[in-house]
């Protein structure tokens, strides 16, 4: 249980970075 949780929060971890890192650009963090 605890386990699913937390590839659940990890994968919003993922995607919320993704976004960020787009939003910046090529001048953003590679």
């Amino acid at each position: 249980m605890w386990i699913l949780l937390e590839l659940v929060l990890l994968g919003a971890a993922l995607l919320y970075g993704s976004v960020i890192v787009d939003s910046f650009g090529p001048h953003g963090i590679v």
